[in-house]
């Protein structure tokens, strides 16, 4: 259905799935999961138990990602002293061509 001046009209229960859709995406529900998910609910089932399920799935995958971080943020920091200065500053490597400039072997 369109307006005169040509702009399209949704019912609102299209809207409220379009958001529903946006903010399931935005926390890492794949379109063929929600698609799985919104048809049963369409035909009458109640997919509660299964998006309990997946939401722990993606809990723990975000959890599990958030420590690899946080390893790799405490690596730079505890390994900072040879990115910049002394012998083995990798700041001469990517000048020197590989070899810390002026090194002693």
């Amino acid at each position: 259905m369109r307006q005169e001046n040509g702009y399209r009209v949704y019912p609102e229960s299209v809207v409220g799935r379009v958001l529903l859709v946006r903010r399931a995406v935005a926390l890492g529900f794949t379109l063929g999961e929600l698609a799985r998910l919104l048809g049963e609910r369409d035909r009458g089932g109640a997919p509660c138990h299964e998006v309990r399920a997946l939401a722990g799935e993606k809990l723990a995958a975000l959890r599990d990602e958030l420590r690899q971080y946080g390893a790799r943020v405490w690596t730079w920091g505890s390994r900072s002293r040879f990115w910049c200065g002394g012998r083995r500053c990798i700041c001469r490597r990517f000048s020197g061509g590989g070899r810390a400039v002026g090194a002693v072997d």
